[in-house]
């Protein structure tokens, strides 16, 4: 994805609703323009402009649009582990969390087996019957220092 800055004229109907949308000044991303316009004309609502009469008018209104990525925080050191059964029918017992270590990732946690009704294709035998295995699951990510090479 990309970041930058999208200048736009809209038109605005006498209802206060976006009905044009141009781009006066590209980002440098067709993708980021098109997305600017479609936003905006989706979800911005106007009151109208009036006229010396006080009637509702068409107007043109201007703006533009930065987009930023947010930087990715700094990966952080940390461990987890969990066992659990996979019963001849894929369902899971007896899990445990066997190990965690510092701040483990949300969408880590998300997977873990323990707190959801996992479902898995059974193990086989040689024969190609189902059978119960003991499962342990590990992930880590280690940060180190380098050292100094001078």
């Amino acid at each position: 994805m990309d970041e930058g800055r999208t200048a736009i004229e809209l038109t605005i109907n006498k209802f206060g609703r976006v009905v044009d949308c141009i781009v006066t000044e590209s980002s440098g991303s067709s993708e980021l323009d098109t997305a600017t316009c479609r936003n905006v004309r989706s979800r911005a609502r106007f009151r109208p402009a009036f006229d010396a009469k006080g009637e509702a008018i068409a107007s043109k209104y201007e703006t533009a649009v930065r987009w930023k990525l947010d930087a990715r925080p700094t990966p952080e050191a940390f461990g987890a582990a969990f066992s659990f059964t996979v019963t001849e029918y894929g369902t899971v017992e007896d899990c445990e969390v066997s190990g965690m270590i510092g701040t483990v990732p949300k969408a880590l946690l998300a997977q873990n087996p323990c707190t959801r009704n996992a479902k898995y294709e059974p193990f086989l035998d040689e024969n190609g019957n189902p059978v119960r295995r003991r499962v342990t699951q590990s992930y880590s990510t280690d940060v180190m220092e380098i050292p100094d090479m001078d």
